[in-house]
């Protein structure tokens, strides 16, 4: 009886045993699972952003000839603003390659990144000061009916695509002391956007954006 009964125990700790490693294997798969979703996402989130950046500057255009649209109110604030940014990047930056979104309303500033900040540091250099007051300034004076934006993106490397970076990388760093110098020399914080994209950590972009204030209240990108 005692054989029987010791038999029947060993049985069912095997059981409880083989139980719990199937609850674990079980478990260990969910995670990998939603490991896997997270990272179809971001792959897919980033493949996204992608294709509507190159759909939207597969037009681009030296600034030079520029067609600008005859929506009211946008022409003016349009060849205001590029002319007065382009001039102000061409005699700070020299570099820099200017282009325009056949639309009229949109610019693009492309730059070594090192040309706006200090070596391997986040700070803006000196030099550029009057720069980045007289940028703010630009985007202060838009006409009636017409918003201003203007963007940074930072480029980083491709590995650092899958998700944001953990921490205050330098790039972080110097988006964010961009956004907070063009704050403190005058500019609106919400016409200010920084950002990093995947591509060439020596590199930067600037993009300038007219927008059209509806008369509700609400913003409609001019572009569409």
């Amino acid at each position: 009886m005692d054989e029987r009964e010791a038999a029947n125990t060993r049985d069912e700790e095997s059981k409880r045993t083989s139980s719990m490693f199937l609850s674990v294997y079980l478990l260990l798969l969910a995670f990998f699972i939603l490991l896997n979703s997270i990272s179809t996402f971001h792959e897919v989130r980033t493949k996204a952003v992608m294709d509507s950046l190159t759909s939207t500057f597969a037009t681009l255009m030296p600034v030079r000839s520029v067609p600008y649209s005859s929506q009211t109110g946008t022409v003016v604030g349009a060849r205001d603003l590029f002319d007065r940014v382009g001039e102000l990047f061409e005699a700070a930056i020299p570099a820099a390659k200017i282009k325009v979104a056949q639309t009229g309303h949109l610019m693009q500033v492309s730059f070594p990144v090192d040309a706006l900040f200090l070596p391997d540091k986040p700070d803006i250099r000196p030099a550029q000061g009057a720069l980045v007051n007289r940028l703010a300034a630009a985007l202060g004076a838009p006409p009636r009916g017409v918003r201003y934006e203007a963007t940074l993106l930072v480029g980083i490397d491709q590995g650092e695509t899958a998700g944001l970076p953990i921490g205050e990388n330098l790039a972080v760093a110097r988006t964010g002391a961009f956004a907070r110098e063009m704050v403190r020399r005058g500019a609106a914080p919400e016409v200010v956007v920084v950002g990093l994209e995947p591509g060439d950590p020596t590199m930067a972009r600037a993009l300038f954006r007219v927008i059209i204030e509806e008369d509700a209240g609400a913003a409609v990108d001019a572009d569409e």
